[in-house]
C-alpha cells in the first residue's frame, strides 16, 4: 500500500510540474523566413495565370498571454494584421487572423514552426516558415 501511495504522489508531483511547463512563454517578437505557393485564382483577369513561389519575412508579436490564450500582429508583406491564438500541453499552436490560419508546434531547440493556409474566393495560399524568438 505504502508503495502504491509513494507512486502516485511521484506521478502527480512530475505531472503537475509538466502541465506548468506548457503552454509556453510566448510573449515577445518571433521572426523568421516564410517560404509559400500562391496562386491567384483569378482567371477572368488573367486565363494564363499559374502558381508562383513567394519567400517573405514573417515577424510575429505576442502582446499578451493568458494561460494557453494569446494574442498579437502578424506581420508579412510590410502588412500588420491582429492575429488571436491557443496553445495546448504539448507545445501545439493554432493562430487565426482574417487572412488565414496559421497551426504549428514549438520545437525542442525553442524555435516556432508553422505552416499557414489560405483559400478564398480569390486566392490560395500556402507557407511555412520558422520563427526564433528575440
Amino acid at each position: 500500500m505504502w508503495n502504491k501511495a509513494f507512486f502516485l504522489t511521484l506521478l502527480l508531483v512530475f505531472s503537475s510540474s509538466w502541465a506548468l511547463a506548457f503552454p509556453a512563454d510566448l510573449p515577445g517578437t518571433w521572426q523568421g523566413e516564410e517560404q509559400g505557393v500562391h496562386f491567384a485564382k483569378t482567371k477572368k483577369v488573367n486565363p494564363d495565370a499559374v502558381p508562383e513561389f513567394v519567400d517573405t519575412t514573417l515577424v510575429l508579436r505576442i502582446d499578451k498571454q493568458k494561460g494557453a490564450r494569446f494574442y498579437g500582429t502578424l506581420q508579412r508583406d510590410g502588412v500588420s494584421r491582429t492575429v488571436v491564438g491557443i496553445a495546448d500541453a504539448e507545445g501545439n499552436l493554432t493562430l487565426v487572423g482574417d487572412k488565414g490560419t496559421y497551426t504549428g508546434r514549438l520545437t525542442p531547440s525553442g524555435e516556432l514552426a508553422l505552416t499557414f493556409t489560405l483559400s478564398d474566393f480569390t486566392d490560395i495560399y500556402l507557407g511555412s516558415s520558422i520563427l526564433q524568438k528575440h
